[in-house]
């Protein structure tokens, strides 16, 4: 494998949100890995945090409420290797919104300081859904992700110049809520405008764009000069 290669994905849904909300998998997790989780939640947005079986609390990215799909994005570098089965978005509960997680892991080595870019999402009402521009990367090496949530669900979601490596969703009906993530390694810093299309759903699409440099270089061979005087 190399950096940025998607190394196992989790996911889970629910008709109505609870107080813990888990996306489950089976991915064999190493120290230095990127483990990405999108929740999402169909008119409101009521997570509080995520976190994992391996012990680990993420860090929020951004997020939106698109109306009929809300969504938000979290992230950690592992800190804890094993085998990740279990992703879980704390929210408030007790509603019967319908709600998605996916969540996928990425193979390191990621920079000391990874997060790049993470621009405000958007929503879009119109096909094809865009995200909000990357904006120029830090530098040319990065794992660029992009995620969608919808109301009314979707299916067969795709998005351009990026591999979907997740989608999962309560069906395409009125009150149903679908999540999907994307991932491209580039290898420029030309600023990046993922946009989605997909088999059936509307209104109300929520859409973020992040991304995470890799690590360069923290190793090598060190080459000395020496300088002689003769005379």
């Amino acid at each position: 494998m190399a950096f940025g290669a998607v190394k196992g994905t989790l996911s889970g849904t629910g008709a109505a949100i609870a107080a813990n909300n888990d996306a489950t998998g089976s991915v064999s997790v190493a120290v230095g890995d990127l483990l990405v989780c999108v929740f999402g939640e169909r008119t409101t947005m009521s997570v509080t945090g995520v976190t994992d079986n391996l012990g680990h609390t993420y860090t929020a990215g951004t997020g939106i409420d698109g109306g009929n799909g809300t969504g938000k994005v979290f992230w950690k570098i592992a800190t804890s290797s094993g085998t990740l089965t279990t992703m879980t978005g704390a929210a408030v509960g007790g509603s019967g919104d319908d709600y998605s997680i996916v969540g996928a892991v990425y193979e390191g080595p990621f920079a000391a300081s990874p997060l790049d870019q993470n621009p405000a999402a958007n929503s879009d009402t119109v096909t094809p859904y865009v995200c909000t521009s990357s904006g120029t990367l830090a530098q040319a090496d990065e794992l660029v992700l992009a995620w969608m949530c919808a109301g009314n669900g979707f299916t067969g979601a795709a998005c351009s110049g990026l591999t979907v490596d997740k989608q999962d969703g309560t069906g395409t009906g009125s009150g149903s809520h679908a999540a999907a993530l994307a991932s491209v390694v580039v290898s420029a810093t030309t600023a990046i405008v993922p946009s989605w299309t997909v088999g059936a759903g509307n209104g109300g699409h929520a859409l973020g764009v992040i991304t995470f440099k890799k690590l360069i270089g923290g190793g090598g061979v060190v080459t000395r000069s020496f300088g002689f005087i003769i005379g």
